[in-house]
């Protein structure tokens, strides 16, 4: 039966609460705060997580904003008895080896201080973001992270999970220069088809991905197709942190951890062999690595501690204190041969034979390792004035002429704009007057001869034969009359004069000829309406040529062939056809026209500049190093047009000789050496500078595997 609530928990006691830990990010624009504990295999629970921007990039500002974050969670009044916390710290506040930067500190110490904190471990915020990518999505990511701040964008490539490239590059001009970078990074081949941004402005966030999602990333840059663009959510980084955090914590408590790198039984290597685990990337170790001990603030680490550690940090390889002997299968071979056993001993010897075959089998199939080879370039740089003659065919290093070549683009767009005339539209005012001779000879008045009547102008309908006056017998005049019906010259209601209105006739004087209505005059009205004008046709092929002359240039600059730039200053542009819907003095609200215009230019082409570039430094290429052409970069400025056609260019390019190296061979050369044999072996190769090995299913890091086949050679350059 059920019991009371009361005695139900006395016999069913809650298990015990999992302890919680504190999570903080500092960045440069945000503080973020979690709170959260260690769940099943390793995971972290969050319990509730909280963000606080910045009001200004200062470390007084960080610390109101922890505070005001770490109010925002205490709701139910657990969070202030919590204290341990682990630190996500944005790759501003670390060193390239991963440690805090010495300038950051002291700053975060005193931040830890100030909101009661024991800091028990810290991670770097990409590498956080990296693993919870791993963990989530089972394998390590290739991907591009772009993180955004205040203006910069910070843009990280990883290729399975391991950092190839970083650079910081402006918000405003992110296209370009993340094109740019990512052509910078010639030993990528094929650039991840991924990319992931991350930032707290949500709006910022969007329309930097809209802008991305514009660019013809495939024909610009090495994608395979175009890449996928995300947003990663606002709390992923402070999960991130909580994550490599819970890791740590579960080991403490003895909880079984889930690293991440499980292996998905589709996933087999070229040779059918499944893919073994790999390496976290974020690895949570003793707090008094991480820069935190219980007790002590390893911040304030003493001198010589500091310079133990950059000693190590230059280190490509630690290697041990100890050497392995190698082992001869034939010696053993000999061993047994010699040994003279019983029949009852040959199954001994049988099992020791087939475990000796299984380790060997083990040794020269399994273990793998990447050797990674840094070479130092001898870098050439030149600077020097060329010359782009549109008639020359090949580049010339004597005369340092390059070929030019005319390229043409012919565009055609359509506008539709508001128009602007105005036209006033009406009828007229018509009237009857009497014409008045006055004079002793008949006057003809001809059809639109003009009558007026002070400012107003009217014109006689038609002609007007009026016969001369007479003479009475008192010797009087008595002018003769005709009617007639005349029209104002002006639109309008103004011309509807009132009656008894006197008008006089053109050239005629007024006491010879007059005229006068005995009715008023009706039919004149006028309205003012918008109608299209020569100014109109004018304004939209301004604008229109305008547009089109950007649009063909854009054009001329993407659709040259390989390395082709075009040069501005040869860049012209003329009007070839124009079409309008409306006529002139047509009312109208809009005006729609079609325009063509056809937009030239000269070209040069980056080859020719890299050719003229490799006979002039040809002599101080030292032995055993190559020019690399796609290594070669240049600098174009002071263009300037010659009267002959011709364009003078003031060039300065950079390049890189690099030592030949033969990857096969230095695999051979490797084989079954130890790393302080072969770094000792590849420092005596011409260039190579330094070299770093990560092993892979090796139960001794210490030998390079005995086959050679499982030998991987990276070459990169020494920064």
């Amino acid at each position: 039966m059920k019991l009371p609530a009361v005695f139900d928990r006395l016999v069913h006691k809650a298990p015990p609460a999992a302890p919680r830990f504190l999570s903080l990010v500092l960045d440069e624009l945000y503080v973020q705060s979690a709170v959260w504990s260690v769940g099943e295999r390793g995971r972290p629970t969050l319990v509730a997580s909280n963000i606080q921007r910045l009001e200004k990039d200062s470390w007084e500002a960080r610390i109101e904003a922890g505070d005001r974050s770490f109010s925002a969670l205490d709701q139910d009044g657990s969070v202030g008895d919590l204290h341990n916390v682990v630190l996500g710290l944005s790759s501003l506040y670390l060193t390239p080896t991963g440690d805090i930067d010495p300038k950051a500190r002291l700053q975060v110490k005193n931040l830890c201080k100030e909101l009661d904190l024991t800091a028990i471990g810290f991670v770097s915020l990409p590498q956080a973001l990296m693993n919870k990518l791993k963990t989530d999505e089972g394998v390590p990511p290739t991907v591009i992270l772009l993180a955004v701040s205040d203006g910069k964008v910070t843009v990280s490539l990883y290729k399975v999970g391991m950092l190839a490239g970083q650079a910081t590059i402006d918000a405003d001009e992110i296209v370009a220069q993340l094109e740019v970078t990512l052509k910078s990074w010639k030993d990528i081949e094929v650039l991840p088809s991924r990319m992931l941004l991350y930032g707290t402005d949500a709006v910022n966030l969007e329309e930097l991905r809209n802008t991305l999602l514009k660019h013809p990333w495939p024909t610009r840059v090495s994608f395979l197709h175009f890449p996928k663009i995300d947003i990663l959510p606002k709390t992923f980084g402070v999960e991130a942190v909580s994550l490599a955090g819970a890791g740590e914590m579960a080991e403490g408590l003895g909880a079984e951890v889930d690293t991440g790198a499980e292996v998905l039984e589709s996933e087999v290597i070229a040779g059918g062999e499944p893919v073994a685990e790999e390496e976290s990337n974020v690895v949570m170790v003793e707090p008094e690595s991480l820069g935190f001990a219980k007790g002590r603030d390893v911040l304030e680490k003493v001198q010589s501690e500091q310079e133990d550690e950059k000693e190590m940090q230059k280190r490509k390889v630690v290697l041990p204190k100890f050497v392995i002997p190698s082992i001869s299968f034939d010696r053993v071979g000999e061993v047994f041969r010699s040994i003279h056993l019983p029949i009852g001993g040959l199954p001994i010897v049988g099992f020791l034979v087939i475990v000796i075959l299984l380790v060997g089998l083990y040794l020269w199939f399994i273990p793998h390792a990447l050797v990674t080879i840094q070479i130092l370039p001898k870098v050439l740089e030149k600077t020097t004035t060329l010359t782009v003659n549109p008639t020359a065919t090949v580049a010339d290093s004597a005369t340092k002429m390059i070929p030019g070549k005319n390229q043409e683009k012919v565009v055609s767009g359509e506008k539709t704009m508001a128009v602007a005339g105005k036209k006033d539209i009406g009828d007229p005012a018509k009237g009857t007057v009497t014409i008045y001779n006055r004079s002793l000879s008949s006057q003809q008045l001809k059809k639109g001869i003009a009558l007026n009547s002070g400012t107003l102008s009217f014109t006689l309908d038609d002609d007007v034969s009026v016969a001369s006056a007479s003479v009475g017998i008192d010797y009087s005049i008595n002018p003769s009359k005709a009617n007639a019906t005349i029209t104002a010259v002006k639109l309008g209601s103004q011309g509807n004069v009132s009656g008894s209105t006197e008008f006089s006739v053109k050239d005629i004087s007024t006491s010879t000829v007059i005229a006068r209505n005995e009715k008023p005059f009706t039919g004149g009205s006028s309205k003012e309406v918008t109608v299209v004008s020569r100014a109109d046709y004018d304004a939209l092929v301004k604008v229109l040529t305008a547009d089109l002359v950007e649009k063909a240039k854009a054009e001329l600059a993407s659709g040259v062939a390989g390395k082709e730039k075009l040069i501005d200053a040869t860049i012209k542009s003329s009007l070839t056809e124009k079409t309008f819907q409306q006529e002139l003095d047509q009312e109208a609200k809009e005006l729609h026209g079609k325009i063509t215009v056809t937009v030239t230019g000269i070209s040069y082409s980056e080859e020719d500049i890299a050719t003229i570039f490799k006979d002039m430094v040809s002599g101080e290429i030292p032995s055993g190093y190559v020019l690399m052409s796609e290594q070669t970069t240049m600098k174009v400025s002071n263009m300037t047009m010659k009267k002959d056609g011709s364009i003078s260019l003031a060039v300065t390019m950079h390049g890189a000789a690099l030592p030949t190296l033969n990857s096969a061979d230095i695999a051979k050369d490797l084989a079954a050496k130890s790393a302080k044999k072969a770094e000792e072996y590849l420092r005596s190769i011409t260039g190579v500078s330094g070299m770093g090995v990560d092993f892979r299913w090796s139960p001794l890091k210490i030998l390079l595997p005995f086959n050679k086949n499982n030998i991987s050679i990276s070459i990169t350059l020494q920064e």
